[in-house]
């Protein structure tokens, strides 16, 4: 196949093989660029999708963490006022005193561990998931 045809001293055969095996490692990394593009495209599609199943969860959570703590709050509050009559009980007479007693058996104590096992609970939950994540 050699038509006398020469470039730097080589024949047309040995440009030609050259070139062939030139385009090979073209064509080879054409391959893996293509691959490695896929490979991204799906690891973030795995990611949106797993953002997407957990952000319901995750929102749930958090809701059940506020209405603990807003159970927490009106627990607090409550104790609050308890402790605030019984402060003033060193200047009011007897009545006040059995006023402030009938406020501190009012507090819900039962109803206050509740609400602090739900939001030890949630938490618990919250950070499981944490856990889970990358």
């Amino acid at each position: 196949m050699n038509n006398g045809y020469t470039a730097g001293g080589r024949s047309a055969e040995e440009l030609l093989a050259e070139l062939l095996k030139v385009q090979k490692k073209t064509y080879r990394r054409a391959g893996i660029t293509a691959f490695a593009h896929i490979l991204l495209i799906v690891t973030l599609l795995a990611v949106l999708a797993a953002g997407v199943l957990l952000a319901p969860r995750i929102l749930g959570i958090v809701d059940q963490a506020e209405t603990a703590l807003d159970s927490v709050q009106t627990l607090v509050d409550s104790a609050e006022e308890a402790v605030g009559a019984v402060g003033s009980l060193a200047n009011d007479n007897a009545q006040d005193l059995a006023e402030a007693v009938d406020k501190l058996n009012g507090i819900d104590f039962d109803g206050l561990n509740e609400a602090i096992r739900n939001l030890r609970d949630a938490t618990d939950r919250i950070a499981g998931i944490g856990r889970q994540l990358p």
